[in-house]
């Protein structure tokens, strides 16, 4: 059962410091991981953008950088955050979902591939897990790739590496994978995506 998680700000008496919280009990920061209090920062979950630890990994790298550099803060790039789900099957995902892109009005092809189509989801006998992706049909900027299946997150990072950097489905299509591997299966997703010519 997974019921969410809170902060415990409160009973770290946060208040006592200064430390501005917003209404869910998360410390409030600005987009350098400063609080509203100079010479504290805030990290992790205690901030409640994502509850990821990869999340915390990277917001360190960033706040270290601005705590040491005063003269030259870097915002957090948060763009194509990653994250998984360690049950049977594995389910992972970056980006948005086909509903967020229709709630946004954004232009969007789809495609999905499923493991058992490729020869290492057959050997698996995988029959269920399948990778379904959405990219704009006109620059194939990848919007969204989402797994559910054996070791699903490790396959994902194909796209989560390919979005991070900004580059088009052409990036991932164009490549040269194992064979057999399970990452060929983000490969042939991205593939059957019906993008316009360029």
């Amino acid at each position: 059962m997974a019921t969410g998680r809170v902060p415990n700000t409160d009973i770290l008496n946060v208040a006592a410091t200064g430390v501005e919280i917003d209404d869910r009990g998360f410390v409030k920061t600005d987009e350098y991981l400063r609080t509203n209090v100079a010479g504290i920062w805030a990290l992790g979950d205690i901030v409640g953008k994502y509850l990821l630890k990869h999340s915390a990994n990277l917001e360190a790298a960033y706040a270290t950088n601005n705590i040491f550099n005063p003269d030259n803060l870097v915002a957090v790039n948060y763009h194509a955050m990653p994250h998984a789900v360690f049950a049977s099957p594995q389910v992972a995902s970056v980006g948005l979902t086909e509903q967020e892109l229709e709630g946004r009005g954004f232009p969007y092809v789809s495609a999905t591939y499923n493991y058992s189509d490729t020869a290492y989801g057959s050997s698996i006998e995988d029959n269920d897990g399948f990778v379904k992706v959405m990219a704009e049909p006109e620059s194939g900027e990848i919007w969204g790739c989402h797994i559910i299946g054996t070791d699903a997150a490790t396959p994902v990072q194909e796209a989560a590496n390919a979005m991070r950097l900004r580059l088009p489905v052409d990036a991932i299509t164009q490549s040269i994978y194992v064979h057999p591997a399970l990452p060929e299966v983000v490969q042939r997703a991205f593939g059957q995506l019906p993008l316009s010519a360029a």
